[in-house]
């Protein structure tokens, strides 16, 4: 037995050290880990015994990793990619991987093997980890088949939070960025575009305010220049209930 469990940890010790490559994340590693590392820190979502969900920044991966008894060193490209994982709630028993069915209208899916043995691991708890491309992930499906022969079982889904790097291109530019001209500071002559009081054209970015409609506070107005000359501009659109305006 101790023989059995000394071999379980070192498993548990490779989880995910193989590196990740641009387009192929890295394969799938089970074993156990230390039932302390289930917790509000890694938030996840809980089907039965099975604690589920993601892991996608390497902050939480290293103090998840500290918890569990797993190399901090994941060799998860973060902005890529990201780690699911599957723990079983249980001091007993082993999950494995048997299959990732890339996303369908967003939802991937999981497929994991739950083999009901029954040693008995103190302290520690049987799990799964596989790294994800982010790209056009929306859910995921967890599902599962037993060494009973069962057929394949629904476990749950979770949504995803989108994408930081997508967040990031669609949220407003900063009011007052380093290169942002407001647009009273800027005027035309002869068909080109400079700041007042400048000989040379303009080349950078101006930002305007304009009225919202509907239920719109305001409409945020971003143009690129170059050289005086208009290159494009993107309208952000900021939703929310107007304050109400002070009686007089």
């Amino acid at each position: 037995m101790k023989k059995l469990l000394a071999l379980s940890a070192m498993v548990c010790a490779c989880v995910i050290q193989s590196a990740v490559t641009e387009d192929k994340p890295a394969v799938s590693r089970s074993g156990l880990i230390n039932s302390a590392a289930v917790d509000n820190s890694i938030k996840p979502k809980e089907f039965g015994r099975f604690a589920v969900g993601t892991i996608g920044d390497q902050k939480t991966w290293q103090s998840f990793a500290k918890k569990a008894g797993l190399p901090k060193a994941s060799g998860v490209d973060w902005g890529k990619h990201l780690v699911l994982y599957i723990i079983l709630q249980k001091n007993t028993n082993r999950v494995g991987f048997h299959k990732w069915i890339e996303p369908k209208k967003g939802t991937g899916e999981l497929v994991f093997d739950w083999s009901l043995i029954e040693p008995y691991y103190p302290d520690r708890y049987p799990a799964l980890v596989h790294v994800v491309k982010r790209a056009d992930l929306k859910s995921v499906q967890f599902s599962f088949r037993t060494n009973g022969g069962e057929r394949l079982q629904k476990l749950g889904t979770i949504n995803l939070k989108p994408s930081p790097v997508k967040e990031a291109s669609t949220r407003p530019a900063p009011l007052f960025s380093p290169g942002d001209v407001s647009v009273d500071k800027m005027e035309l002559r002869g068909g080109l575009w400079y700041m007042k009081g400048q000989s040379k054209p303009f080349s950078g970015r101006v930002t305007l305010w304009t009225p919202g409609h509907g239920n719109e506070i305001a409409r945020q107005v971003v143009k690129t220049y170059v050289n005086g000359k208009e290159q494009g501009s993107k309208v952000f659109r900021i939703i929310g209930k107007q304050a109400p305006r002070p009686r007089r």
